[in-house]
């Protein structure tokens, strides 16, 4: 058996890749995906066959040949204009099913949304959504799905048509439904202590994937439009289980009236916003019964046994971390606050202080080794890494022309030429484990430096780099840059920099932020008094002449 697998490299598709691998009567697999990174999980396997292209676009379709089966995955569920998801959902699913007819497809595995119906305006939201329920999606991501779903059933090719309720498992967007609300009961939120009665269903994305690999090798449900859920699940007890787990016992525990949704949101719920209906109504149920006959016999996994899924990919904290300059100054004082807080960490470093030894694994390597990057990264592989710290930094003061080549070498490669082949050798890792990258910048990146103009560029470079690539990676990988002001660290005894200690930031300090803005999921955070950024602020006011002057007075006099 061939098949067409779109979507291959996101959330679902390379869970159905996995499970389609397991039959020995699929030969071959072509896998279509946008991104060209593939994550660590991807199997290894001579039947797979990738092709690099978007779903809007034809031109990659007389690479497909022959397939008896087509499994569409991909998707754009993102917020978005009503043209992105029609380009994406639709139009691409017209444009795939042209190419299905032409390779002789004969059967199509459509997986829409459980959004492409959603509630009708008369709709009490009595019952679990069936298929005989209206289709009225109130969302552009619903509309145009179920735009797609009425083209494959047009098209004349045999078609199972799959709608999924709430997906979860390990991989998954930080930004879609449970992963929110995990977020909401790590914080704290006031939302999250109520014990809301409105019911959501979810299913496991390898129960998912194990029904769609079922259907697609075995011809099964043919002409079938089928919802994918195992269990429906309220909200209140959602947050109580994220809750427990996080220790914020409240969680889901005051109650809220059920008569309250049954009376009154049942009726006005198409006037209010979709995530405060389902507050309080099932509005987002639908029927179990088909979808769990179709994995049985092996039981259903259930959110009470698989919530960690959920917490081992948005939670850093449950990640292990490295930490490159772990041997002191930020990176010794972030090792030590997060083995405080019970994470495995792996510190690297040229030489560790021994004063207070910590419960680390360390790593003694000078990073401008030629084969630090493979050496740390198959470290990332192996240890199951998450979170990645390029913290190590150096930079000498001193004019440029007295610099020797030694001191030139070791701030490209510290500063630059690490970083950046270290990342490139691991965010198919890190994206697989929905992980972060942080990299430590400065306050003084890209500020012209006179005395040190070469470690300010080389920061002005990584922080740049930096800031673009957690555009790219927006998606997969938080990728956080960091500029702290001047901290108290051997840097400055390393660098040459003379007094100013009192005006330092304690490197305590700068690790406690780091550590909260991976946590928050930020992309940039600086570190520093309000009169440092007023005065950075105002000197990029400045013309670059006179700023260049007065940093450069202001470095050689202050420190």
């Amino acid at each position: 058996m061939r098949v067409l697998l779109t979507g291959a490299a996101g959330f679902v598709g390379e869970a159905l890749l996995v499970e389609l691998l397991k039959s020995p009567t699929v030969e071959l697999v072509l896998c279509l995906s946008r991104s060209a990174v593939r994550s660590a999980a991807t199997p290894e396997d001579g039947r797979v066959r990738w092709i690099h292209g978007d779903i809007r676009d034809t031109g990659w379709h007389d690479l497909v040949g022959r397939v008896d089966v087509v499994i569409h995955a991909a998707a754009n569920a993102s917020f978005g204009n009503d043209a992105d998801h029609e380009a994406v959902n639709h139009g691409g699913t017209v444009l795939l099913l042209e190419c299905a007819a032409k390779a002789g497809a004969r059967h199509i595995v459509f997986l829409s949304t459980i959004g492409a119906v959603d509630r009708a305006p008369t709709n009490p939201v009595a019952q679990p959504l069936n298929t005989n329920s209206v289709p009225s999606p109130r969302s552009l991501y619903g509309r145009s799905k179920l735009r797609a779903e009425r083209a494959v059933q047009a098209s004349g090719i045999p078609c199972t048509i799959i709608r999924p309720a709430w997906v979860y498992g390990r991989g998954m967007r930080r930004g879609s439904h449970l992963s929110v609300l995990a977020a909401m009961a790590r914080r704290h939120s006031a939302v999250s202590v109520f014990d809301w009665p409105g019911r959501v269903s979810l299913v496991h994305v390898n129960d998912l994937c194990r029904a769609v690999a079922k259907i697609a090798i075995h011809g099964e449900c043919i002409g079938e439009i089928m919802y994918a859920a195992t269990e429906s699940v309220s909200l209140g007890k959602i947050f109580a289980t994220f809750g427990t787990a996080y220790g914020f016992r409240t969680a889901g525990a005051v109650p809220v009236p059920a008569a309250f949704g049954r009376g009154v949101v049942s009726r006005l719920h198409r006037a209010l916003p979709l995530t405060v209906a389902n507050l309080f109504v099932d509005y987002l149920t639908c029927e179990t019964h088909p979808f769990l006959k179709l994995i049985a016999p092996e039981g259903p996994l259930l959110f009470s046994t698989r919530y960690e899924d959920v917490l081992q990919t948005i939670d850093p904290l449950r990640k292990k971390w490295l930490i490159t300059g772990a041997g002191s100054g930020i990176g010794r004082s972030l090792a030590h606050l997060l083995s405080q807080r019970g994470v495995q960490v792996i510190g690297v470093d040229r030489c560790f202080e021994d004063s207070a030894p910590l419960p680390i694994q360390r790593i003694v390597l000078d990073l401008t080794d030629r084969n630090a990057v493979s050496i740390l990264r198959d470290i990332v592989a192996r240890d199951d890494v998450g979170v990645v710290v390029n913290n190590a930094g150096v930079g000498f003061k001193g004019a440029f022309s007295e610099l020797c080549r030694k001191q030139i070498d070791a701030t490209f490669g510290v500063n630059m030429l690490f970083p950046v082949e270290f990342a490139h050798a691991i965010v198919p890792l890190l994206a697989q484990r929905r992980g972060s990258l942080v990299n430590v910048a400065s306050s003084m990146a890209g500020v012209p430096l006179p005395g040190m103009s070469l470690y300010s560029a080389s920061k002005g470079f990584l922080q740049t780099w930096s800031i673009g690539l957690a555009e790219e990676l927006r998606d997969t990988v938080q990728v956080l840059t960091v500029a702290p002001t001047g901290t108290r660290t051997n840097f400055q005894r390393h660098a040459g920099v003379r007094g100013g200690q009192r005006s330092l930031l304690s490197p305590d300090v700068v690790a406690k932020a780091i550590m909260d803005a991976v946590i928050q999921g930020k992309s940039f955070r600086f570190i520093g008094s309000w009169p440092m950024r007023v005065a950075l602020f105002a000197g990029g006011m400045l013309p670059l002449s006179m700023q260049t002057r007065l940093w450069g007075k202001l470095f050689g006099n202050l420190r």
